[in-house]
């Protein structure tokens, strides 16, 4: 979380002083200005388990292979393991494509001109597949140039396939002369196709072509990236329009086998849920020893590298495999280090104390959602025992009898899950609660009494402590709300910027909401005060300038953050702020830092029409928040089989004419269902096909307004009249 913005921060002056150690063409071989080329906006794409992705720029520039940072750059994640090495010695540095037309000079977009949105058509192919599109004008010649990745030749390579597509759009015909530029470029991107290429030197060849009024052309190439294989071998894989479909089969037809959206509001919805699939497939890295699921593909600008794991990131992730039926890819991860590291209840130096209770609660969720209880052998489960047990441990120094009437009595111990120093933290509690809760499904589900009363009766214990502690800290404060730490233990830098203020505190153990689909019933102080606190919260945000839908960010990038889906997806727990879910997913798709993708944190774009500006890099953390808000603002599934329908789905959205609907949702022990909701005029038509409910099915609409609807689980249609 902005622990990253902390190393990012630090990073920073050291990176300006090495940047220029960075692999990456030497300016005396690039034919245009450099100055013009903006890496702050980037794309990583490529193929899932292999490592490093590439990366696009928004004129068509591509990097096969992302470059390794220097040895002197003193952020040390930058050190790779479990590689492949890389096709040419030069696969790190950039490729361009520029363009030159009648005989002048080679031109590529000015990626830094603050207009260049009007200049230039930066978007992922079909709006959701991982294949970066750019498309630019000169002399009246549109150029569209679009990258993709594949592995071939059984895995041992991975290629960079690009088209590059000429189209006069003027009324006189022209020559054009597509020209490919960068490091060794002669020895390291291949036509495919018939037509001969012109070499000048290493770093630069050439194809020209004479264009009449409306027509167009097309040059396809291949880049080997990683891995290694003779270019002959690699030219008889196919071009690209082979491994453009086969690529895009692959992905559709896994797809279509997982929880997907296939009717809403408004097509990006749609968009914005497949593109962030193959987003965070594809950060994802396999190494003899483990399957890592990462924060990102990297970057080339500098900032801190995500393109590795966090132990707090990544069950939330998993959770959300595991809900839309991604179950190879779950266990995989489940399996690796981070997994292991959390079930022994081992905290990273950061100390994030909600990463151990998500051990938990992504082991409950696979239970529910698969109903797989083979998984858990002996062996599992003492993990499982020994992780709760370890959740335990982390409030043992407070539950001193002297410590009984004590402001901290009984709390989880100070930690620095808001990449703080050392605090107590009530979203360290509330995940916690979420993890007990879990843990108590799981031993029901398993017959394991005694170890369900023991949770049973430390979740109580620690509901209490959590609502003294915070009786305390109001009535010393003066208040009628919470945020994200205690009066006896506050930390104003650490609530300095609004999502910080409460909106992580609910994120990152998915609090309340989740947990009380896991069972969690119990309430207290903090439930009484629940609204107060996030009205105040979002008092607070209006003060730092956020907008309907936004929850902020933190520190020195308080515009906006990719966990924005995150932090509003517990608001479903609320009747009055339950519709704010929806609103933060419209936020973020107005809020793009490149096409369907976010930065971890980002400032306001100027002017308002650019993309966001990230403060470090993109991640994929969020990605999985933004599929899970959106599913379950639609659709949730309690541990006890009740589907609820449409808790927060806006008005608007119902009012939009279209229908919201869904395929293949789990709906616990390995079933799943479709189903639309749809609005005509004053009435709500529901259609259920698939498997029944294990419980009942609750309507439960805002426009409804507290008027649910119950029907048994086998229903299949439902019809209700609003009043």
């Amino acid at each position: 979380m902005n622990r990253k913005i902390f190393i990012a921060l630090f990073t920073a002056f050291t990176f300006s002083a090495t940047a220029q150690n960075l692999s990456e063409t030497s300016h005396s071989n690039l034919l245009i200005d450099a100055d013009r080329l903006d890496k702050i906006h980037w794309l990583y794409f490529g193929w899932a388990e292999d490592h490093p992705k590439a990366i696009s720029l928004m004129g068509g520039a591509v990097y096969p292979r992302r470059p390794k940072g220097s040895k002197e750059n003193l952020d040390k994640t930058i050190y790779w393991e479990y590689s492949k090495e890389p096709w040419h010695k030069s696969s790190s540095d950039i490729v361009l494509f520029l363009l030159s037309v009648d005989g002048s000079a080679p031109f590529y977009p000015n990626e830094k001109d603050p207009y260049r949105r009007k200049t230039i058509d930066w978007h992922i192919d079909e709006n959701y597949l991982p294949f970066p599109v750019s498309r630019w004008k000169k002399n009246h010649i549109e150029v569209q140039i679009t990258h993709f990745g594949k592995r071939i030749l059984n895995n041992s390579v991975n290629a960079v396939y690009t088209q590059v597509k000429l189209t006069n759009k003027d009324k006189a015909a022209h020559q054009a002369e597509v020209i490919v530029n960068g490091n060794d470029v002669t020895e390291r991107v291949f036509p495919l196709g018939k037509f001969n290429t012109t070499k000048a030197g290493a770093h630069q060849m050439s194809v020209s072509a004479s264009l009449p009024t409306g027509k167009s052309v097309t040059y396809e190439f291949v880049l080997p990236a990683n891995g290694k294989a003779d270019i002959k071998d690699i030219i008889k894989e196919g071009g690209f329009a082979k491994q453009y479909v086969a690529t895009k089969a692959e992905i559709d037809n896994t797809m279509a086998q997982l929880t997907h959206p296939v009717s809403m509001p408004y097509d990006e919805l749609i968009d914005m849920w497949k593109s962030s699939m193959p987003n965070m497939w594809n950060a994802t890295k396999k190494t003899p020893l483990d399957y890592e699921q990462r924060g990102s593909g990297g970057n080339v600008h500098g900032f801190y590298q995500y393109d590795r794991t966090f132990d707090h990131d990544v069950p939330d992730m998993v959770i959300q495999y595991i809900i839309e039926g991604d179950w190879d890819v779950a266990r995989q991860i489940m399996n690796g280090a981070t997994f292991e590291r959390l079930s022994k209840g081992k905290l990273a130096a950061e100390k994030y104390n909600d990463a151990i209770p998500k051990f938990l609660t992504t082991m409950a969720q696979y239970l529910q959602v698969t109903g797989d209880k083979n998984y858990f052998s002996a062996e599992v489960f003492d993990k499982v025992k020994s992780c709760a047990h370890a959740v335990h441990q982390m409030r043992q120094e407070q539950l001193s009898p002297e410590l009984k009437e004590k402001r901290a009595y009984g709390l989880i111990d100070k930690g620095g899950t808001l990449d703080n120093g050392r605090e107590y933290l009530i979203v360290d509690n509330f995940a916690a609660l979420h993890g007990y809760a879990a843990y108590k499904y799981l031993c029901d589900r398993l017959g394991k009494t005694d170890e369900s009363d023991w949770a049973t009766s430390e979740m109580e214990d620690l509901n209490n402590c959590l609502n003294k502690a915070l009786d305390i800290s109001m009535k010393e404060a003066g208040n009628d709300w919470y945020n994200a730490c205690f009066s006896f233990d506050y930390d104003a830098n650490l609530v300095s910027g609004p999502g910080n203020w409460f909106g992580t505190t609910l994120m990152m153990p998915t609090f309340p909401w989740n947990a009380w689909l896991k069972g969690f019933e119990l309430g207290g102080t903090w439930k009484e005060h629940f609204d107060n606190s996030v009205a105040k919260w979002l008092e607070e945000g209006k003060k730092f300038g956020c907008e309907d839908g936004s929850f902020g960010a933190w520190w020195d990038s308080k515009y906006g953050a990719i966990y924005n889906a995150g932090m509003g997806l517990p608001l479903l727990y609320s009747d009055k702020y339950r519709t704010l879910t929806a609103q933060s997913l419209e936020w973020l798709l107005d809020n793009q830092s490149a096409p369907y993708h976010w930065a971890e944190s980002f400032n306001k774009p100027h002017p308002a029409s650019d993309w966001t500006l990230p403060a470090v890099d993109l991640e994929t953390w969020g990605l999985g928040f933004i599929r899970q808000a959106m599913l379950q603002l639609c659709v949730s599934v309690h541990v006890d089989g009740t589907i609820i329908l449409g808790r927060g789905i806006p008005d608007h959205w119902l009012n939009s004419g279209r229908s919201i609907a869904w395929k293949n949702v789990y709906i616990n022990n390995g079933k799943k269902l479709d189903f639309s909701i749809r609005k005509d005029g004053n009435k709500i038509h529901i259609q259920l096909a698939g498997d029944n409910a294990e419980g009942n099915i609750v309507v439960d609409l805002p426009a409804m307004k507290g008027n649910k609807v119950i029907k048994s689980g086998n229903t299949k249609e439902i019809v209700i009249e609003l009043k």
